[in-house]
């Protein structure tokens, strides 16, 4: 649900998301050591160009939120 209303309101494609699906899909929500499976993922599958921007969001209890930019060098 949280993936759905974030790109919902960040008005992102489903290929934009498609990382995030697939790990949780293959791996289940593995709470904060989730995010290096998708930037892994991110890397070694979708292979974005060189300075691609990556934003990164995680959600964790009591509504605590995370996020950062990365950029593929």
């Amino acid at each position: 649900k949280i993936i759905d209303a974030t790109s919902a309101t960040l008005a992102l494609s489903a290929e934009q998301v498609s990382a995030s699906r697939a790990v949780l899909a293959a791996y289940g929500n593995m709470s904060s050591a989730t995010l290096p499976h998708v930037w892994e993922y991110i890397l070694n599958q979708t292979r974005p160009p060189t300075g691609t921007l990556v934003v990164s969001l995680a959600f964790g209890p009591g509504l605590t939120l995370f996020g950062a930019v990365f950029r593929v060098t």
